[in-house]
C-alpha cells in the first residue's frame, strides 16, 4: 500500500471514528440530561412534600397558639372581671361606710352645740361649771369622739385642756357684763373679737378663716404660762370665759367645716372663724 491509500484510509477511519465519537456523545448527552430532569424533578417533588409538611406543621402551631392565646385572654378577662367587680363591691362598701360615718358624725357634732350652748355670747347669761363641761364633753368623747378627724380631734383636746387648767387652778368663768357688749352701738362680736384679741394675743380674721391647730396650740400654752406667771387670783372670770369661749368657737367652726353645713361641702380649707 501506498502513501496515498495509506492517507485516504486513516482519513477515512478518522471521518468514521469522529461520526462514532459524536454519535456516543449524543447518546450520552441524551441519557445524562433526561435523568438530569428525572432528578431535578424528584429534587422539586421531595422539596415541594417538604414545604407542604412544614407549611402544614406551622398551621397546627399557629393554631394552637391562637387556641392559647385565646385562653389566656378569657383568663385574663375572667379575672379582670373578678377584680371589677370586687371594686365596685368594696367601692359600695365604702360608700356606705361613708354614709353612715356622716350620719353618725352628724347626729354627734350636733350634740357638742348642746353641751357647749352655755358658753355663748347672746341670751341670758347662764352659769357654767368647767367639771361639768369637762365632764360632759368626756363622755361625748368616749361615746362619740371616734368620728371625730384628727384636726377636730385636736380642737377638741384643746377645750379640755382649758377646762382642766380653770378647774385645776380654781378659776371661775363669766361671760362679760352685757353693758359691756350690748349697750355700746358697735356691735357686739366686734367687741368680743376685740377682748378676744387682748386676751388669746392672736389677731382677728375675717368671717372666712380659721386658726390652725399650731396657731391655737402656741395660743394656749402662752395663755397659761402668762396665768402661771402672775397667779390665778389675778385672772379675772370674764377673761377666763373669753379663753374658753375662743376655743370652744374654733372647735365648733370646725365641725360645721366637716359637715359642710356653711358653704361649699367640697372645700375643707377654710373654715368661718369661732361660732359665736
Amino acid at each position: 500500500m501506498n502513501w496515498t491509500n495509506i492517507v485516504n484510509f486513516l482519513g477515512g477511519s478518522a471521518l468514521i471514528l469522529a461520526a462514532i465519537g459524536w454519535v456516543c456523545k449524543s447518546t450520552v448527552s441524551h441519557f445524562l440530561g433526561r435523568d438530569l430532569a428525572q432528578f431535578k424533578g424528584e429534587i422539586e417533588a421531595a422539596n415541594d412534600r417538604e414545604l407542604a409538611s412544614i407549611k402544614e406543621k406551622q398551621e397546627k402551631e399557629l393554631l394552637a397558639l391562637r387556641g392559647e392565646q385565646e385562653k389566656a385572654l378569657a383568663k385574663i378577662q375572667a379575672s379582670a372581671s373578678e377584680r371589677i367587680e370586687s371594686v365596685k363591691a368594696a367601692l359600695l362598701r365604702m360608700e356606705r361606710l361613708e354614709s353612715d360615718l356622716i350620719k353618725s358624725r352628724g347626729e354627734a357634732y350636733g350634740e357638742i352645740w348642746k353641751l357647749t350652748g352655755s358658753i355663748n355670747l347672746f341670751g341670758p347669761a347662764i352659769p357654767a361649771s368647767c367639771a361639768e363641761l369637762s365632764a360632759q364633753l368626756r363622755d361625748w368623747y368616749f361615746a362619740h369622739g371616734w368620728v371625730l378627724t384628727q384636726e377636730a380631734k385636736k380642737k377638741y383636746f384643746l377645750v379640755q385642756e382649758v377646762l382642766n387648767f380653770l378647774q385645776m387652778r380654781s378659776i371661775p368663768i363669766r361671760r362679760p357684763a352685757d353693758e359691756q357688749l350690748f349697750s355700746d352701738s358697735e356691735r357686739p362680736i366686734e367687741i368680743l373679737s376685740r377682748l378676744r384679741t387682748k386676751e388669746v394675743q392672736l389677731e382677728p380674721r375675717g368671717e372666712d378663716a380659721d386658726y390652725s391647730i399650731a396657731e391655737m396650740e402656741a395660743c394656749v400654752s402662752a395663755w397659761k404660762s402668762r396665768q402661771a406667771a402672775t397667779g390665778s387670783e389675778e385672772t379675772k372670770p370674764e377673761q377666763a370665759w373669753i379663753v374658753l369661749q375662743f376655743v370652744m368657737s374654733v372647735f365648733r367652726s370646725r365641725l360645721v367645716l366637716e359637715l359642710g353645713s356653711r358653704g361649699n361641702v367640697h372645700n375643707l380649707t377654710t373654715a368661718p372663724i369661732g361660732e359665736i
